[in-house]
Protein backbone atom coordinates (compact mmCIF):
# COMPACT_ATOMS: atom_id res chain seq x y z
CA UNK A 1 0.00 0.00 0.00
CA UNK A 2 1.21 3.40 -0.94
CA UNK A 3 0.09 6.07 1.53
CA UNK A 4 1.74 8.75 3.78
CA UNK A 5 1.52 10.61 7.62
CA UNK A 6 3.11 13.74 8.62
CA UNK A 7 2.50 16.76 10.28
CA UNK A 8 0.44 19.53 8.50
CA UNK A 9 2.99 22.92 7.80
CA UNK A 10 1.09 24.81 10.92
CA UNK A 11 1.82 21.67 12.94
CA UNK A 12 -2.09 21.22 13.99
CA UNK A 13 -3.23 18.30 12.04
CA UNK A 14 -1.47 15.08 10.55
CA UNK A 15 -2.50 14.69 6.85
CA UNK A 16 -2.46 11.42 5.32
CA UNK A 17 -2.64 10.49 2.24
CA UNK A 18 -3.69 6.73 0.71
CA UNK A 19 -3.47 5.96 -2.64
CA UNK A 20 -4.38 2.16 -3.24
CA UNK A 21 -7.31 0.19 -2.80
CA UNK A 22 -7.74 -0.33 1.43
CA UNK A 23 -7.23 -4.00 2.75
CA UNK A 24 -7.13 -4.75 6.23
CA UNK A 25 -3.78 -5.33 6.34
CA UNK A 26 -3.31 -2.08 4.83
CA UNK A 27 -5.57 -0.78 7.30
CA UNK A 28 -4.19 -2.04 10.62
CA UNK A 29 -0.39 -0.66 9.38
CA UNK A 30 -2.21 2.71 8.82
CA UNK A 31 -4.59 2.76 11.69
CA UNK A 32 -1.05 2.00 14.07
CA UNK A 33 1.11 4.72 12.10
CA UNK A 34 -0.82 7.14 12.26
CA UNK A 35 -1.67 6.73 16.14
CA UNK A 36 1.92 6.45 16.95
CA UNK A 37 2.56 9.60 14.83
CA UNK A 38 -0.12 11.55 16.93
CA UNK A 39 1.16 10.12 20.72
CA UNK A 40 4.48 11.27 19.95
CA UNK A 41 3.58 14.60 18.56
CA UNK A 42 0.56 15.35 20.55
CA UNK A 43 -1.40 16.34 18.10
CA UNK A 44 -5.65 14.71 18.28
CA UNK A 45 -6.55 16.11 14.27
CA UNK A 46 -6.18 14.00 11.54
CA UNK A 47 -7.11 14.41 7.59
CA UNK A 48 -6.79 11.55 5.19
CA UNK A 49 -7.32 11.92 2.00
CA UNK A 50 -8.52 8.88 0.30
CA UNK A 51 -9.58 9.82 -2.91
CA UNK A 52 -8.53 6.80 -5.55
CA UNK A 53 -8.59 4.37 -2.87
CA UNK A 54 -11.48 2.73 -2.58
CA UNK A 55 -12.11 0.62 0.82
CA UNK A 56 -12.30 -3.18 -0.71
CA UNK A 57 -13.20 -4.39 2.89
CA UNK A 58 -16.11 -6.95 3.28
CA UNK A 59 -18.58 -6.22 5.70
CA UNK A 60 -16.97 -8.28 8.22
CA UNK A 61 -13.76 -7.13 7.94
CA UNK A 62 -15.23 -3.45 8.40
CA UNK A 63 -17.34 -4.41 11.48
CA UNK A 64 -14.07 -6.83 13.04
CA UNK A 65 -11.77 -3.87 12.10
CA UNK A 66 -14.06 -1.22 14.07
CA UNK A 67 -14.99 -3.11 16.85
CA UNK A 68 -11.75 -5.37 17.55
CA UNK A 69 -8.80 -4.52 15.62
CA UNK A 70 -8.94 -0.84 16.68
CA UNK A 71 -9.05 -1.78 20.35
CA UNK A 72 -6.60 -4.16 20.27
CA UNK A 73 -4.08 -1.79 18.74
CA UNK A 74 -4.97 0.32 21.46
CA UNK A 75 -5.95 3.23 19.02
CA UNK A 76 -6.99 6.67 21.06
CA UNK A 77 -10.58 7.37 21.10
CA UNK A 78 -9.79 10.78 21.76
CA UNK A 79 -8.79 11.75 17.99
CA UNK A 80 -11.15 13.93 15.67
CA UNK A 81 -10.01 12.26 11.89
CA UNK A 82 -11.86 13.82 8.50
CA UNK A 83 -11.68 11.63 5.63
CA UNK A 84 -12.01 13.01 2.10
CA UNK A 85 -13.32 10.59 -0.39
CA UNK A 86 -14.07 11.12 -4.16
CA UNK A 87 -17.29 12.44 -4.91
CA UNK A 88 -18.93 8.98 -5.97
CA UNK A 89 -17.33 6.78 -3.95
CA UNK A 90 -19.40 4.69 -1.37
CA UNK A 91 -17.33 1.96 -0.13
CA UNK A 92 -16.21 3.90 2.81
CA UNK A 93 -19.75 4.74 4.17
CA UNK A 94 -20.11 1.53 5.79
CA UNK A 95 -16.59 1.83 7.62
CA UNK A 96 -17.71 5.43 8.71
CA UNK A 97 -20.73 4.14 10.53
CA UNK A 98 -19.32 0.98 12.42
CA UNK A 99 -16.27 3.16 13.32
CA UNK A 100 -18.25 6.19 14.41
CA UNK A 101 -20.69 3.06 16.46
CA UNK A 102 -17.47 1.47 17.93
CA UNK A 103 -16.96 5.40 19.54
CA UNK A 104 -13.98 6.88 17.33
CA UNK A 105 -14.54 10.43 15.88
CA UNK A 106 -14.53 10.17 12.49
CA UNK A 107 -16.37 11.94 9.20
CA UNK A 108 -16.50 11.29 5.64
CA UNK A 109 -16.27 14.49 3.49
CA UNK A 110 -16.54 15.34 0.03
CA UNK A 111 -15.06 18.16 0.01
CA UNK A 112 -11.52 19.30 1.58
CA UNK A 113 -12.50 22.89 3.06
CA UNK A 114 -15.34 21.16 5.10
CA UNK A 115 -13.16 18.58 6.29
CA UNK A 116 -10.54 20.17 7.52
CA UNK A 117 -12.91 23.18 9.16
CA UNK A 118 -14.71 20.18 11.11
CA UNK A 119 -11.50 19.64 12.35
CA UNK A 120 -10.98 22.53 14.20
CA UNK A 121 -14.53 23.32 15.17
CA UNK A 122 -15.77 23.32 18.71
CA UNK A 123 -13.80 23.78 21.72
CA UNK A 124 -10.33 21.92 22.10
CA UNK A 125 -9.46 21.92 18.17
CA UNK A 126 -5.95 23.91 19.05
CA UNK A 127 -3.59 20.83 19.92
Amino acid sequence: MSYSASLSENGKFIVCMMEDPITLDDAKEFASKVDRLSRATGVKRVFTDVRGAPNVLSVFENYDFAYKILEGLQIQRDVRAATLVDRTDSTHNFAETVIRNAGYNMRLFKDEEAAIAWLFEGNSANN
